[in-house]
């Protein structure tokens, strides 16, 4: 009975460590997927599913490799490496497509009319030499050159500031570990006001929006000036995500 009972125990054992647990993220929502195809080399491996985005593969082996696959999104390959229990994340990456229409739906990525009126002369923001007549000073006008810089109230340290104190880490990205920087870029008014926020390469929906509202809700800088004129100006600002 004895030796019937630790049989039993190795069986459950076993059994307990070959199994594994997948949640299946997208890469741009990180939200967790409602349906992707799992296939593997080995025949002998069991897919289920437990709950939304999530799925338990058993009997895996060293070498299994698992295939995720989402109409959509780039195709995510696992090599089994261990038959340890384990919870894993996946992340699959969305194609290009399928992040040109997210974007087309959110305010965060749309280019304002303000931004196409920017002549393609002055898109060279290194130039120091770019000839202007006072008299061609236009304060309806939004510049990428300018020759007194906008500046924010107390500077690039109390900017630099007001960024760590009022950026939140999204807590999707938090939990899977994930970091990057989102460039966004604004338009500084005659009056300093921050207008016309767009996100111009970001790192994933929860991490743009964030740098978006909190670019939004900046108080209002020194304009930029230009002949000695206050102008509206662009500004491109990065914000980093890291982990601590």
């Amino acid at each position: 009975m004895k030796h019937f009972f630790f049989l039993l125990l190795i069986t459950i054992s076993s059994s307990a460590f070959s199994q594994k647990i997948f949640n299946v993220y997208d890469g741009f929502t990180l939200e967790l997927i409602d349906s992707v195809a799992v296939s593997s080399k080995k025949k002998k491996v069991v897919v289920s599913t437990v709950s939304l985005g999530i799925y338990s593969v058993t009997n895996t082996e060293r070498g299994t490799q698992l295939t995720f696959k989402k109409p959509g999104y780039q195709t995510q390959y696992f090599d089994c490496s261990d038959d340890g229990n384990s919870s894993l994340k996946i992340i699959l990456a969305p194609t290009e497509s399928l992040l040109k229409s997210y974007r087309s739906k959110l305010p965060y990525y749309k280019t304002e009319t303000f931004f196409e009126e920017i002549k393609t002369t002055e898109t060279n923001t290194n130039a120091t030499d770019v000839p202007v007549e006072k008299d061609t000073v236009d304060e309806n006008h939004v510049y990428t050159y300018v020759e007194e810089v906008a500046d924010y109230p107390g500077g690039k340290a109390a900017l630099a500031k007001y960024i760590q104190d009022n950026v939140e880490y999204p807590q999707q990205a938090f939990d899977l570990k994930i970091s990057g920087k989102v460039f966004v870029q604004f338009v500084i008014s005659t009056t300093g006001a921050v207008s016309n926020v767009r996100v111009v390469r970001g790192v994933n929906l929860p991490m743009d929006a964030e740098a978006y509202r909190v670019v939004k809700a900046m108080p209002a800088w020194t304009p930029g000036r230009l002949k000695g004129k206050p102008v509206n100006c662009v500004f491109n600002l990065p914000i980093s995500f890291k982990m601590r």
